[in-house]
């Protein structure tokens, strides 16, 4: 193999390595996105309950616009496919990084 073919394999191993690991990051986003939704979803889920004047036991009522918000993040199918898609891309992104080890690069 000539110089300048090593060269170019090595540039090509590089931009993978980048290319992946920019949609790692992007894949991590909308994973985070789905998170995100969840937890105001939750807390609206589980009011805090509050003993009122007399001493009786009341729970707080549940704030539906805020349940409405997290319609979005509440896509399970979607959600699955991110966390896939997630898999798949650390996947490749461990290969490419073994192919740099491998080069000698960093």
């Amino acid at each position: 193999m000539s110089v300048e073919e090593i060269r170019r394999q090595k540039a090509d191993i590089l931009l993978e390595y980048q290319e992946l690991e920019s949609k790692v990051f992007g894949v991590q986003r909308d994973a985070g996105y789905f998170a995100g939704g969840l937890e105001p979803f939750a807390r609206a889920m589980k009011p805090p309950e509050r003993a009122n004047a007399r001493g009786i036991l009341a729970v707080a009522p549940i704030d539906v616009p805020t349940l409405e918000k997290s319609r979005s993040a509440l896509d399970f199918g979607k959600a699955l496919q991110t966390a896939s898609e997630l898999n798949t891309a650390i996947e490749a992104l461990a290969e490419a990084h073994r192919k740099k080890v491998e080069f000698g690069l960093r």
